[in-house]
């Protein structure tokens, strides 16, 4: 069930990434890490530290229940939810 829920957060800022900055690179030093580390968290292979989820709240006002819950109250965190369209992994 852990790695389930890894991989559901990680799917949840993938799509989140994709809508608003584009790439990794730039989504990973918005939240202080190594995009290798963004890289691993996005394919739920490691856990988003609440240290690096509450940067994202902070910066981008995103509540700690739609990042790790996905209970979406908000349009941007409705971003969370869907991919873009022509997202190869749709």
């Amino acid at each position: 069930m852990k790695e389930e829920h890894q991989v559901e957060v990680g799917h949840r800022l993938r799509n989140y990434r994709l809508h608003l900055y584009g790439s990794q690179e730039a989504f990973a030093n918005k939240l202080q890490i190594s995009r290798a580390l963004l890289n691993l968290v996005e394919r739920g292979r490691r856990p988003l530290t609440l240290k690096v989820a509450l940067r994202l709240h902070r910066s981008d006002g995103l509540s700690l229940d739609a990042i790790y819950a996905g209970l979406i109250r908000t349009n941007k965190e409705r971003l969370m939810l869907k991919p873009p369209e022509g997202d190869p992994q749709q």
